[in-house]
């Protein structure tokens, strides 16, 4: 049975992938919320034993949905009300069915989820492009733009980073497991992965993307420091992490030597950034200024940005923010910040899930893109919900 939860999750991740394309994404959204409703109903029918709840995201949620659909009826919106139902099925599928599935593993689960079901979707983009990923013009592989491609390499890395950042942690404190071989050369091979995937988010010419792989690395390495000194690991963070610095920057050295990565970051990331400097939002500030005046407590409609802006919002909070208001806001941002207190504690308490950072930076992948990108329904924020759960005191309802 969990097999068949897997199968719905990895239909989820894919195709939500899949709705940032051409060629799938005319029913690539229906596969995701039609998989959201699969996930609850066949828990509902097959695997109803207990169900593992956290009261206060419960309670944050219901009150955003109650208010979503507030707005609906303020603005005489029915599509408005279909959004608020398929946010709610999302939090169930996802926050109460997965971690009632998956009670001691979930974080692991959803790693190897987002792995094998977006590995074949760069190799597809490579293949249908042919040699196009080896130039330095902008990179979209089967995506609609190179913008597209990009929040989906950076939301790769921040994946596939939190498992290196765990095993530095483990590596600098002496604390992995004794009968685990090959540490160093699982870090030189992370390493690399990791650097693979920034790489790609070069080449997408993706400033967002960059920017966050540059903030998430930031909030990494932060984190595995605050964890080391709460531990009493001071002495090891600075031995074995000048030891790392070092290492990190001799594999830097020799990858910009033998190799044209810079020629691929000056060409698509700072030179895009040199062109636009006068105006680094990209004419994105005049919609979202627009968006701050004319919202109101319950917000615009779903036609709010295609009729009355004439640009969508490139903002996942200005698009809430025009089309609901300023209320149901205000709760996703309370949301949010519940996700990520929930998150950093699990850090710091957590000592076992070798996935730990998987929760935080995947949250924060979700808001950095968020500031330039609508990313409602998109990976970053499928994967946050999924692994969210492991990071709460639940509690138990179960049924007879």
């Amino acid at each position: 049975m969990k097999f068949i939860f897997g199968g719905f999750i990895a239909l989820v991740f894919l195709f939500s992938s899949l709705m940032l394309t051409e060629k799938y994404s005319s029913y690539a959204q229906f596969v995701v919320y039609v998989s959201f409703l699969l996930i609850i109903f066949t828990f509902i029918l097959f695997y109803r034993k207990k169900i593992l709840i956290n009261s206060f995201l419960s309670i944050l949620v219901y009150l955003y949905v109650l208010v979503c659909i507030i707005s609906a009826l303020k603005n005489t919106d029915i599509s408005l009300v279909f959004s608020a139902f398929i946010f709610l099925s999302l939090f169930l599928a996802t926050v109460v069915v997965i971690p009632s599935i998956y009670p001691n593993n979930q974080n692991e689960n959803i790693f190897k989820i987002v792995i094998l079901t977006h590995i074949p979707l760069l190799l597809l983009s490579f293949v249908e492009s042919g040699y196009g990923f080896l130039t330095t013009s902008s990179f979209k592989g089967i995506f609609y733009n190179p913008n597209s491609f990009g929040t989906v390499a950076v939301t790769l890395f921040a994946v596939v980073f939190s498992l290196l950042l765990s095993k530095v942690e483990k590596y600098i404190a002496n604390t992995q497991n004794p009968k685990e071989q090959f540490i160093k050369v699982k870090l030189f091979l992370l390493s690399i992965i990791s650097f693979s995937l920034i790489w790609l988010v070069v080449i997408s010419s993706s400033r967002t993307s960059f920017m966050a792989v540059i903030l998430l690395t930031s909030l990494g390495i932060f984190s595995i420091a605050i964890h080391l000194i709460k531990h009493g690991k001071i002495g090891n963070l600075i031995l074995k992490g000048s030891v790392a610095g070092i290492a990190l920057l001799c594999l830097s050295f020799l990858i910009n030597k033998f190799s044209n990565f810079n020629d691929y970051l000056y060409y698509n990331i700072i030179m895009k950034f040199q062109n636009k400097s006068d105006d680094l939002l990209d004419l994105r500030g005049d919609i979202w200024k627009k968006t701050f005046e004319e919202a109101g407590l319950f917000g615009k409609g779903s036609d709010y940005f295609s009729q009355q802006v004439g640009m969508g919002a490139h903002n996942t909070f200005i698009s809430i923010l025009g089309l609901y208001g300023w209320v149901p806001l205000i709760l996703f941002l309370v949301i949010l910040l519940a996700l990520i207190y929930l998150s950093v504690r699990y850090i710091l308490v957590e000592k076992n899930d070798k996935y730990k950072y998987l929760p935080l930076l995947i949250i924060m992948t979700f808001v950095i893109l968020s500031m330039g990108e609508v990313m409602l329904y998109k990976l970053s924020m499928l994967v946050m919900f999924c692994t969210i759960g492991s990071t709460f005191r639940p509690r138990f309802i179960k049924f007879k």
